[in-house]
């Protein structure tokens, strides 16, 4: 490689290394937050505090049952607002509960 060549590939791997944490920002901040009345989050009764689920309309909600704990969640991002498998679009509160939850088996 001429030394002109090697000093461009390494002004170029500099440049690209110091982009990096802008490429591998979480999901959330390139996403919307889900909104409860969206038809998809309101089908299955999406809320983003789980302490105010409607019992009576989701009889199988559970004391301490939140997205945190759902196997849906998307473990690899971290904050309170993350991607969530049923809603790849948005982005769901760890606080929050659907009636798509499922225990998560690692928790």
């Amino acid at each position: 490689m001429k030394p002109n060549g090697r000093r461009q590939f390494l002004g170029k791997a500099l440049l690209g290394t110091l982009g990096l944490p802008l490429l591998s920002e979480p999901a959330q901040a390139l996403v919307s937050k889900l909104n409860p009345a969206d038809p998809a989050a309101a089908a299955v009764g999406y809320v983003e505090d789980a302490t105010k689920v409607d019992v009576s309309k989701f009889p199988t909600y559970k004391r301490g049952q939140s997205c945190a704990n759902c196997t849906l969640l998307r473990p690899q991002y971290i904050g309170p607002y993350r991607p969530c498998k049923l809603f790849p679009k948005n982005v769901i509160s760890v606080k929050g509960w659907c009636n798509a939850w499922v225990k998560n088996p690692q928790l």
